[in-house]
């Protein structure tokens, strides 16, 4: 229901929603090379096991993200353990060098006005932080 704008700064037509904005949804990349979704991100994206994730490269590490059914070959299977979602993206991770051992690699989640294919883009912005409990990891296994 459109409510009639009187030209105040407040319009109430344009408000925000709170439900939708006030979550932290993120992706960390853990030692072992998978990337695990938060809960604000695994209700963001309505994630299930019955998926799979396309990435696109970005600037900067960035990535931008589609989410399909599965079966497709080109993306990452929604694995599940217990309420944790992840992807198993070691290999990839591995290939661009990303040093998610010595720092921990956070990547935000947020929705674009874009769509691919009939599918909502979700850019994933990329964060580095040296870990505080820098000690040897070097044989971490997946």
């Amino acid at each position: 229901m459109q409510i009639k704008y009187t030209g105040y700064l407040f319009n109430p037509n344009k408000t925000i929603d709170a439900k939708k904005h006030s979550g932290n949804a993120k992706a960390t990349i853990q030692l072992n090379g998978r990337l695990g979704f938060s809960s604000d991100a695994i209700k963001l994206m309505s994630l299930s096991p019955e998926q799979v994730i396309i990435f696109a490269e970005g600037e900067n590490g960035d990535l931008a993200a589609i989410i399909r059914e599965a079966g497709d070959e080109n993306g990452f299977k929604v694995q599940k353990g217990g309420e944790y979602y992840y992807l198993r993206m070691k290999s990839f991770f591995d290939s661009q060098e990303v040093d998610y051992v010595r720092k921990k690699v956070i990547f935000d989640i947020s929705e674009t006005r874009e769509e691919f294919e009939g599918k909502m883009v979700y850019k994933f912005t990329r964060r580095d932080f040296f870990r505080k409990d820098n000690c040897n990891r070097e044989n971490i296994e997946e």
